[in-house]
């Protein structure tokens, strides 16, 4: 290293500086090549994994191709995660689960695929975008169950596989994971038509990022522009050109998911996208999991309740908070005096309530009315 003359010691400190950060480099750049000496050849999307794991690894980068550095996605197979939507995928309805990345969209679409197969004995086969579902290698995670799993070679040719699918293995149901291109979804639609359950997921927060998205809202039924006449627009009360659904929607249901413990479901995926087009509030279920006060997820079911003041939202919440409610109200009702409301008793017409079913369940306390 060569140092000009005759400069100060605070100057030739300066130069000395940048050697220290030299080592730690050098020592980042050797970590990561023993690093990718243990995992499985990256693809051309810059993704390899771990075999018989669902771990993910995705490589950064130079200008010249060089690798420098790696992102580890952790995967898990979480038995019950998929309990809040067992009574979507039972009747053999189409589920799109709509989420920001990490929110565990992959993790809940390999619990519906190993219920389907395991459960259910249906004939599901997966189109694995980049091997998340099955694992990496030739031999799938036990994650999935019996279901089947088709690796995609290439991202760009998905399209083609989903196709291939349906031709050559007679599914009954059909997984995919990371619908993100316009053919995918065109894909996804044909399979539709030919009365195939499909499992997919996509990206996005809310129902109105994929009407708003070009590329995904076939999914939807896609948008169209309609000029409406003087004496229609007059009696909606809106302007003459409206946005309106085009054609039916791929998938039946829907689901946002809101974090790993809640859900929001949409049974109705086309009365929800007319609704947002129409600048209405759709009709929506929100439904919870708390996963601290139960030991096994797999016997959690939930309970839904309806209230008169809010018809069109249903609330899937814990029983035990509700059964917490029940106990202060009969204690609330313990403390009004027998005689209090005599008086007005004949100018109010009674409510009379007839219970058809109880149900004592150790997790959930039900009690339904006619």
């Amino acid at each position: 290293m060569s140092v000009p003359c005759g400069l100060e010691l605070a100057q030739l400190r300066s130069y000395c500086y940048p050697l220290e950060k030299i080592l730690p480099k050098l020592r980042t750049w050797l970590v990561t090549y023993w690093n990718m000496c243990q995992v499985g050849d990256f693809m051309i999307d810059n993704r390899a994994g771990i075999s018989r794991t669902l771990h993910r690894i995705s490589a950064i980068r130079n200008r010249k191709g060089a690798i420098i550095g790696l992102t580890c996605r952790v995967g898990r197979a979480i038995s019950g995660s998929a309990n809040l939507l067992r009574d979507l995928v039972q009747d053999g309805s189409s589920l799109l689960l709509i989420g920001p990345p990490g929110v565990g969209k992959t993790t809940i679409i390999r619990e519906v695929a190993r219920m389907l197969a395991n459960d259910y004995k249906k004939r599901v086969m997966i189109v694995d975008t980049s091997n998340e579902i099955g694992g990496d290698g030739d031999i799938p995670h036990a994650g999935i169950g019996s279901a089947r799993r088709m690796q995609v070679p290439n991202s760009d040719m998905q399209h083609k596989v989903l196709i291939e699918a349906v031709e050559n293995h007679m599914p009954q149901v059909i997984v995919i994971d990371e619908i993100s291109t316009k053919l995918e979804a065109m894909a996804a639609s044909t399979i539709a038509q030919r009365g195939i359950q499909l499992v997919a997921t996509a990206h996005g927060v809310t129902i109105e990022n994929l009407i708003m998205n070009p590329a995904l809202e076939m999914l939807v039924g896609g948008i169209q522009s309609v000029t409406l006449g003087d004496e229609e627009a007059s009696r909606r009360g809106v302007q003459k050109t409206v946005l309106e659904r085009k054609g039916p929607s791929t998938f039946m249901c829907g689901v946002e998911i809101i974090s790993k413990t809640q859900l929001r479901v949409h049974r109705c995926l086309e009365s929800t996208v007319d609704a947002i087009l129409s600048g209405r509030f759709p009709n929506v279920e929100v439904r919870k999991m708390d996963y601290l006060k139960l030991n096994e997820t797999a016997e959690r079911k939930p309970f839904i309740y309806s209230s008169s003041d809010k018809a069109n939202k249903i609330i899937v919440e814990d029983a035990q908070d509700l059964s917490n409610e029940i106990t202060s109200l009969d204690a609330f009702s313990s403390e009004v005096p027998p005689n209090m409301g005599e008086d007005c008793w004949e100018e109010r017409t009674p409510l009379r309530l007839f219970v058809y079913g109880v149900s004592h369940h150790p997790s959930t306390l039900t009690i339904e009315f006619n």
